[in-house]
């Protein structure tokens, strides 16, 4: 079960946490970012029952329970259970400190249905593979992959590459450092963004 956590799971997380990295401009909707995310939630909420093992308790199973529900949008679209229905959303994230600098953070993934509310996808898509790494002991050396924070500048910015599709609207979303250095979202008095 190890290589098949590793192969479904892991190494396609960390490679999702990789793309999400870059600061490639994306659209609010569907983009490669989206559909790696919602594959990805497909393989994590069936991940267990494919190889016969017990289901999830505690944490794990509420985790467990959200990506399930983004797997069953993702295959059915409108679920007979309405308030179980997710949509699926992309947005950049940027850190602005207190003399106006902006840094690149991550893309990010979130996921609504009128259960859960919003979270992010990417980050759910994370706990629960820690989870299952811990409870079947994986021993993996690193869940995480290791990301450099990007350096601050004048502005933020977003770069087109071959990634980027029609690009309608940006989501762009903003944080900023509390007191105990938690990120937590912002509304900054003045905000640059450019498109390279």
């Amino acid at each position: 079960m190890r290589k098949s956590f590793y192969h479904a799971l892991l190494q396609p997380y960390q490679t999702l946490v990789f793309r999400a990295s870059r600061n490639d401009l994306v659209g609010g909707g569907t983009s490669d970012i989206t559909a790696a995310a919602r594959a990805l939630a497909v393989a994590a909420a069936h991940f267990l029952e494919a190889r016969s093992h017990q289901s999830s308790e505690g944490r794990e199973k509420g985790l467990r329970l959200m990506l399930r529900d983004v797997a069953d949008s993702a295959k059915h679209g409108q679920l007979r259970v309405a308030d179980r229905t997710v949509t699926l959303s992309v947005g950049l994230a940027y850190e602005v400190d207190d003399i106006g600098r902006t840094r690149f953070l991550r893309t990010e993934v979130t996921a609504c249905n009128k259960k859960y509310g919003s979270f992010d996808l990417i980050e759910t898509i994370g706990h629960y593979i820690r989870a299952l790494h811990d409870r079947f002991n994986f021993q993996f050396q690193r869940v995480e992959p290791l990301i450099e924070p990007k350096p601050y500048e004048a502005e933020a910015s977003a770069i087109v590459t071959d990634n980027t599709a029609e690009v309608g609207s940006v989501n762009i979303r903003t944080y900023k450092r509390d007191a105990s250095g938690a990120l937590v979202l912002a509304d900054p008095v003045s905000f640059f963004f450019v498109v390279r």
